[in-house]
């Protein structure tokens, strides 16, 4: 068996009415590496039946070193009702290897780093490495109690209770159990609400065909966690549900950030040189990757689209499309001097128009599913080729993309409201909110109906 630890940062001693336990022999900062260390023996998590359970454990005990066995059989026994001593010590010891992990195992010394329901550290398996790391997500001043959290779910005080008494056979008496009644039910409801939220966010469908509904959720867990003074992995894990929503629906920008939030957050709860860093880091490099990629186009956008000069505030209402927070259009043309003409997003050439008489989700919104609104702004630039003034004005024009179309003038005067010296070959065309309109001859265009959104013409470059 090997440990590695650089230096000593902890001490294991007797805490009382606790047993043994992890304390901190000199301030760990957040994100140190408090531990790294092989299993003592391996554990399936699930098997076909109890005999063979004891049959392995037996198996693994024996073939241990008589060093090994001495520190095995020291560790605590909660189950002494069990079979045999060495089931007992397992079901009492043992540490899963992951979330999902197919098994776990026993360790002589992270196996005696005690429980909170507000840990201060976290546990994670290392394939690279063959191990489990022990990491503070927060600082952990000298002569405090290093903590994990044992259980799977976050729930409210009595269900963890009832858990941790039929799992762990112990009744926890941390500092979120010991609250006040009062304040622990206040922290009971947001505790509720996490799970809540978290199931629907587990909800593959309803990901599917209402994100942005899953998004906000996963906004409000991560606010929720905040308040909570929860830094684990649930952290991580629903900025990787982010990520996923927005690589799902073409969003590279939103993406890219999410992917590396999880990472930066990863890092902190896992070291650098976790898989799982890896992975999330290239994806933050870039979101193409995901195999998600390219299911649906519905808020399609570039990662040179991520905007700039945003305030705080603006910018986390921008990232989780929170309507309500979204800084004005006066606002964001105020503050960047130049648009980006590149954005396909706000500057979409003629095909990724929203079809006059069809419901583009990410053009528009409802907030009651029955009336709809604009969801952004967007504006269509094309190079005027030609011009036709017969009953009303026409110019056919080439977009970005060499996409050649027209735009007919349906506007009261027909058109005739423009300056003639800005209707000239060459020059551009810019239009707000337009639409594809299907003509009486077959063709796909653009219907101009309202004059103030058609005044912007300027000389082509």
């Amino acid at each position: 068996m090997s440990t590695k630890t650089p230096e000593k940062l902890y001490t294991i001693k007797e805490i009382p009415y606790k047993g043994m336990g992890f304390i901190a022999a000199r301030k760990i900062e957040k994100g140190e590496r408090i531990l790294s260390e092989a299993p003592l023996i391996r554990v399936p998590r699930s098997t076909v039946s109890k005999t063979q359970v004891q049959e392995r454990i037996s198996r693994e005990v024996a073939a241990l070193s008589q060093d090994e066995r001495q520190s095995f059989f020291a560790l605590h026994n909660a189950f002494k009702d069990k079979e045999t001593r060495e089931l007992g010590i397992v079901h009492t010891n043992a540490l899963p290897f992951g979330s999902n992990a197919s098994a776990g195992g026993v360790f002589v010394q992270a196996s005696r780093i005690n429980h909170a329901c507000l840990q201060n550290s976290q546990n994670t398996w290392n394939e690279d490495l063959q191990q489990l790391t022990i990491h503070a997500f927060r600082d952990i001043e000298k002569g405090e109690e290093i903590t994990l959290f044992y259980l799977h779910d976050r729930t409210n005080y009595s269900q963890r209770r009832r858990a941790l008494q039929q799992r762990f056979r112990f009744t926890c008496s941390c500092q979120l159990c010991s609250m006040p009644p009062p304040q622990r039910a206040i922290s009971d409801a947001k505790l509720d609400e996490i799970q809540r939220l978290d199931e629907l966010i587990g909800d593959g469908a309803r990901m599917t065909f209402s994100p942005l509904d899953s998004l906000h959720d996963m906004r409000k867990l991560l606010q929720l966690c905040e308040e909570e003074h929860l830094e684990d992995a649930s952290v991580p894990r629903a900025y990787y549900d982010a990520f996923q929503i927005a690589i799902y629906n073409g969003d590279e920008a939103r993406a890219r950030l999410f992917a590396d939030r999880a990472c930066k957050s990863r890092v902190i709860l896992e070291g650098s040189d976790s898989p799982t860093v890896r992975k999330m880091s290239d994806l933050a490099r870039d979101p193409t990757n995901h195999s998600f990629y390219g299911s649906s186009s519905r808020w399609r956008s570039s990662t040179n689209d991520i905007p700039s000069g945003l305030s705080s505030k603006d910018f986390d209402a921008w990232l989780w499309k929170e309507k309500s927070k979204m800084p004005s259009r006066d606002q964001t043309m105020g503050e960047t001097p130049y648009a980006n003409l590149r954005n396909d997003v706000t500057f979409p050439s003629f095909d990724a128009l929203p079809e006059e008489n069809g419901l583009d989700l990410s053009f528009f919104e409802s907030e009651d599913g029955y009336s709809y609104h604009l969801r952004k702004h967007w504006c269509f630039l094309a190079e005027i080729v030609s011009i036709e003034i017969f009953m009303r004005l026409r110019f056919y024009i080439e977009d970005k993309t060499k996409r050649k179309t027209s735009v007919s003038f349906y506007t009261d005067d027909r058109g005739r409201e423009l300056k003639p010296s800005v209707l000239k070959e060459g020059y551009t065309v810019a239009i707000l909110y337009p639409e594809q309109h299907g003509f009486l001859d077959m063709t796909v265009g653009i219907r101009h109906e309202n004059r103030s959104l058609a005044e912007g013409l300027s000389r082509h470059a």
